[in-house]
């Protein structure tokens, strides 16, 4: 999404910090990622321009948004539009499948992928190893059999 415009993207601490606040353990993959993206949305529409650090709560992850070059690189709109587009992203995922799905997770992600790796088609079977028979085994040191 920041391919052109890399000082505008959302950096990751601030993603990450946000997201394992929404996290609920025990669910699936499926409902993390929906809980995670719901704790964002909610962020996004609270306006808020604090994240503060976990460890250090006086410390403000989103505190470059409101400095002079936060603010001409428009560091908080670019986040905003960051979770809508991830928002759109996953929710397309969860609606595709087969190649579709492969095609837009390549898409999305920039990076190959396939059906198989994704864990929604069967593995090709598994292939016996060959039976190996030794006729004339080597008699073992010292054996005079």
């Amino acid at each position: 999404m920041y391919r052109d415009n890399p000082d505008s993207k959302p950096i990751s601490i601030i993603i990450t910090t946000l997201a394992a606040q929404a996290y609920q353990p025990g669910g699936s993959l499926k409902d993390a990622v929906a809980l995670c993206l719901a704790g964002l949305s909610a962020f996004v529409v609270s306006n808020s321009d604090t994240v503060p650090n976990p460890v250090n709560p006086k410390e403000n992850f989103a505190d470059r948004w409101k400095m002079p070059e936060g603010e001409k690189d428009r560091l908080k709109e670019h986040f905003h539009l960051w979770v809508g587009q991830a928002l759109q992203d996953f929710g397309k995922i969860r609606d595709l499948d087969g190649q579709r799905l492969v095609e837009h997770i390549e898409d999305c992600f920039e990076t190959p992928t396939s059906t198989a790796a994704l864990g929604i088609a069967s593995a090709p079977a598994q292939v016996a190893a060959p039976a190996i028979v030794v006729s004339q085994p080597p008699r073992p040191w010292g054996s005079n059999v």
